[in-house]
């Protein structure tokens, strides 16, 4: 049996992990529609080299697709991930990334009203203990080493976190993973139907999604669209940054979604992608880093959850 799509989703989710923690450092430098275009736009342009040096000719398929790809792009692009990187803004990763793991189970469901996409019971059982275990990760782990790194804020409850909400940040966040599942079931009925790569279902998604962000620009603040002006206030070393967050975490994280949508069940493919905050426990492990005991509970039930998801 093969486990392209799920093999992908992992992959996916380690990639975005190290892309959220670095897109975090700009949440407040540049608004969240000003660093959606700029990935978007830097991201379609490395998309379509890629085309060019894999020779990855377009295939015949019916328009209708094409504008299920678009509208899936529209809404979770440029609305999903705005409203991700408002979220981010408002109440950081640790919160944002707890609000994501809504987005499996809100998958799971769609696919199976719309699509009649259903999983094994053991497949919901490795979804629901792969959310719990990102969810423990999430809001229980903390690190005991030092707090300087740039990965300690997801793991890292602060007083002031825990005793202040922020609402308008948590519906954004809530708002990011409806969008986000919507557009994963949209994207996944286009992709499984059709003969398109995930290389070119990348590209179309982002593509309407980059567009729609311009109109949105267009009509709420056209001063946005001034992105060189805004880059240019960044440093050497923060556009380098942006950079490698935009190459893994949009251009690489985007097209390996498009290949796990294409040959995984979405609900399975959205679960295994929220399991980025585990990978970013790993990388803090890798390091050299000492983890608390709950966060290798979480860590534990995650990796369980996904082998009764491979199961």
């Amino acid at each position: 049996m093969s486990y392209i799509g799920e093999i992908s989703s992992l992959l996916a989710a380690c990639v975005w992990a190290i892309a959220t923690l670095i897109y975090g450092q700009f949440s407040h430098q540049l608004s969240s529609l000003q660093l959606n275009l700029i990935k978007g736009l830097l991201s379609i342009g490395l998309m379509l080299i890629a085309v060019l040096m894999l020779q990855d000719a377009p295939v015949e398929f019916q328009t209708n697709h094409i504008y299920i790809l678009m509208f899936s792009g529209v809404l979770g692009i440029a609305v999903g991930d705005t409203a991700y990187f408002a979220s981010l803004r408002r109440i950081g990763p640790q919160k944002t990334l707890l609000l994501e793991s809504l987005a499996p189970p809100i998958t799971g469901i769609i696919a199976m009203l719309f699509l009649q996409k259903h999983l094994l019971l053991t497949q919901w059982l490795g979804v629901f203990l792969t959310i719990v275990g990102v969810t423990w990760v999430v809001t229980k782990s903390s690190t005991t080493s030092d707090t300087s790194t740039e990965m300690t804020p997801l793991l890292t409850n602060t007083t002031s976190s825990l005793t202040r909400l922020d609402y308008k940040g948590i519906s954004f966040g809530l708002l990011a993973s409806f969008c986000q599942a919507t557009g994963v079931v949209l994207s996944h009925y286009a992709l499984a139907e059709t003969n398109i790569s995930g290389l070119w279902g990348a590209i179309i998604r982002l593509t309407a999604g980059t567009f729609a962000v311009c109109i949105i620009l267009m009509i709420t603040n056209h001063k946005q669209l001034k992105i060189i002006s805004a880059l240019s206030k960044l440093t050497a070393k923060s556009l380098k940054l942006l950079f490698i967050a935009i190459f893994i975490g949009t251009f690489l994280a985007l097209w390996l979604q498009q290949i796990a949508l294409k040959f995984a069940h979405p609900a399975t493919a959205q679960t295994l992608i929220a399991t980025s905050p585990i990978f970013v426990l790993l990388l803090l492990f890798m390091q050299g880093k000492k983890v608390s005991s709950s966060a290798l509970v979480g860590t534990l039930l995650s990796f369980l959850g996904i082998i009764f998801i491979f199961y």
